[in-house]
């Protein structure tokens, strides 16, 4: 039978797949440390706030599992960790600010991968973004993004490119 630690260095390889960098996680002090190495060989590694334990190592996973998800949507493995480290520092103060968080990801639309104009923020992202702060605040009864982002497009047109657009630019920020 396989050790959680066996378990957990395999996953975590398996994990890093599809991203131009691998990974693998070791034992340092305790905790769980990330050893990443990039296409062109180079290494960094981090140690990550989770013990090496059974409990500690489910953690990690779930949070590169995370990060990896917000790596392979064009952000950086020190952005992704930063933006997780923000929505956590929220959550546990009690703080969740969707206007903020809004303007974090209009900041990211802007000036980072797949740079879009103002403009465009206006017309295509902006409005279906508070018209979903404003479902999420008023309404806890979703069960996930894909309900919210059909309850927002629901208010134009089926099959409409403008609809598609609104799905999109949701699906992005979800």
């Amino acid at each position: 039978m396989e050790s959680f630690k066996d378990h957990f260095q395999r996953n975590v390889r398996v994990l890093a797949r599809g991203l131009d960098e691998n990974w693998t996680v070791v034992c340092q002090s305790g905790m769980v440390k990330l050893v990443r190495r990039n296409a062109n060989g180079l290494y960094s590694a981090k140690i990550l706030p989770f013990e090496w334990s059974r409990c500690g190592t489910e953690q990690a996973y779930r949070y590169l599992l995370e990060v990896k998800v917000l790596m392979q949507d064009g952000r950086s493995f020190k952005t992704a960790e930063r933006m997780l480290a923000t929505a956590a520092t929220q959550l546990r103060r009690g703080v969740f600010s969707w206007i903020e968080i809004i303007k974090e990801f209009e900041h990211y639309k802007k000036n980072t991968g797949g740079t879009i104009a103002a403009k465009t923020w206006n017309q295509e992202y902006l409005v279906p973004l508070l018209m979903a702060k404003e479902l999420l605040e008023t309404n806890n009864d979703f069960s996930g993004a894909e309900e919210v982002v059909s309850k927002v497009a629901t208010r134009w047109a089926p099959e409409t490119r403008h609809r598609a657009k609104v799905v999109r630019s949701l699906t992005q920020f979800f």
